[in-house]
Formats: C-alpha cells, sequence, structure tokens
C-alpha cells in the first residue's frame, strides 16, 4: 500500500479508551483520564494525552509530520508510523525527534474502529494506548 493511501486510511480523530502499560511482560492496566490523537490525509498529526493517561502526572502534548515507516512492512491494518520530527512537544527534548509507534486497527462489526499504538520505552517496558475513531 502506498503511503499516502495508508495515512488516507488512518486519518481520523481519536479518543483515548484504554491503556496498558507493561513491565517485564506484566500488564499494568491504568485507567485513563482522556487524550485526543489527530491523523491527517495529508501527513501531520498531534496527539493530547492528560493527566494519569498512562501513568503521567502532567500533560503530554505533541505534533508534527506523520510518515509511515520505511524499514517496517506496513498495511491498512498494521505497521509503523513515524510521529515527527515533531515540531512542538510539551516535552522539550521530543522536539526535532521522531517517535516510532506500532500500530493495529480494529474494526469491529458495529462500524467502530479501534487503533492500538504500542511503544517500547525500554526492553523490559511496553506502553499501549488503544484509541477509539471518533469520525
Amino acid at each position: 500500500m502506498k503511503p499516502e493511501a495508508l495515512l488516507a486510511s488512518l486519518a481520523g480523530t481519536y479518543s483515548l479508551y484504554n491503556t496498558t502499560n507493561l513491565y517485564n511482560g506484566v500488564a499494568q492496566r491504568s485507567s485513563p483520564s482522556g487524550g485526543i490523537l489527530i491523523y491527517t490525509a495529508t501527513g501531520y498529526m498531534s496527539a493530547t494525552l492528560g493527566p494519569s493517561a498512562a501513568g503521567m502526572a502532567s500533560v503530554l502534548a505533541y505534533a508534527g509530520p506523520l510518515s509511515v515507516s520505511d524499514t517496517v512492512p506496513s498495511t491498512e491494518t498494521s505497521g509503523q508510523m513515524m510521529h515527527g520530527p515533531m515540531t512542538v512537544a510539551s516535552t522539550a527534548s521530543w522536539v526535532g525527534t521522531r517517535q516510532p509507534r506500532n500500530y493495529t486497527v480494529f474494526r469491529q462489526p458495529d462500524g467502530s474502529v479501534f487503533l492500538r499504538i504500542v511503544t517500547s520505552k525500554t526492553a523490559t517496558y511496553e506502553s499501549q494506548l488503544w484509541w477509539k475513531k471518533l469520525d
């Protein structure tokens, strides 16, 4: 699938539905407090996660270009995207960086769509954020 078509298929606004953190393979489920993720078909993204989402004590927000990874095979239902290089971020060290995001799309019989984003921060820590598509 061409990167432009893939970006178009993922484009939309998503609301944070659930978060799960894995430490040494053991799930540590947390209650999401809120978050919004926006992907555009033209290749931009914005994410805002509120306090307590994914175990955070403050707001995490960042935005910038969105692209399809050229090192991991990607399809309409799974693969890897790159957030960035970040144009703006509430964590100053993220500005200018690219953040890899492994994704899986789940389409439900009722028409709802869920997007699971997985990040591995260390060899023993993985964060899974589940997003529900709003539009």
